[in-house]
């Protein structure tokens, strides 16, 4: 087991490298190639990995909490049940990327792309996905309670029995999304594009709030305003 904790490893050559299970914590990969490499089970909390490319990276159960993933590329990289809490992944890319049963609770995904991610089951508890585009993904089932979704792009998404109780979606785009069975219980939907949206029905409708720019799905009527 590779321990590198606390090394500087700045703009590295790690492609391909086999990091299983190594200890990374609190390393710095500033802009570090780690295309394709195997960071399985290792312990990458609280380190710099802002602008290194991990994509095609094998992160299957790494523990990145509290990382800093800023601007990072991590498209079609592999992180199942990986742990981000707390990390910060703003204008970081997913694209792709299997983030089946992931913890991105607190997580800040401001202006991130996760377009066509697989993130069902994942934990987005509390997440700042302001301006994120999440078009295509699939969250079915996740936990999106208390985040922040405003002027997010979920054009297509795969909303499906997905918790998104207490959510904000102020200016978000959902047209196509799917959100049958989702459960809606005090989600902010002002100015929310939901017109086009598939399987809302009343009563989960009826659990959120709207204002006068909320275009609602033809037959369904508006629930309560929100209140400030």
């Amino acid at each position: 087991m590779a321990n590198l904790a606390e090394a500087s490893l700045i703009r590295a050559d790690s492609r391909e490298t086999n990091f299983q299970r190594a200890l990374l914590a609190n390393v710095k990969l500033l802009d570090a190639d780690l295309n394709r490499s195997n960071l399985q089970e290792a312990d990458i909390r609280s380190a710099d990995l802002s602008g290194a490319d991990l994509g095609l990276a094998n992160l299957n159960e790494a523990v990145l909490t509290q990382a800093n993933l800023r601007e990072a590329n991590l498209d079609r990289a592999v992180l199942f049940q990986a742990n981000l809490e707390g990390a910060n992944c703003a204008g970081a890319s997913f694209q792709n990327a299997d983030l089946l049963e992931a913890n991105l609770a607190s997580s800040n995904l401001l202006r991130a792309t996760l377009d066509e991610a697989y993130l069902a089951k994942a934990n987005l508890q509390r997440a700042n996905l302001e301006g994120a585009d999440v078009s295509w993904a699939n969250l079915v089932e996740a936990d999106l309670s208390e985040s922040n979704l405003e002027f997010a792009v979920l054009f297509r998404t795969n909303l499906q029995e997905a918790k998104l109780d207490g959510a904000r979606f102020y200016g978000a785009d959902l047209r196509g999304a799917n959100l049958e069975n989702a459960s809606f219980q005090g989600t902010r939907l002002e100015g929310v594009a939901i017109r086009y949206a598939q399987g809302l029905n009343q009563a989960q409708l009826n659990q959120a709030c709207v204002d006068a720019r909320t275009r609602l799905p033809e037959g369904l009527l508006g629930p309560s305003p929100c209140l400030r």
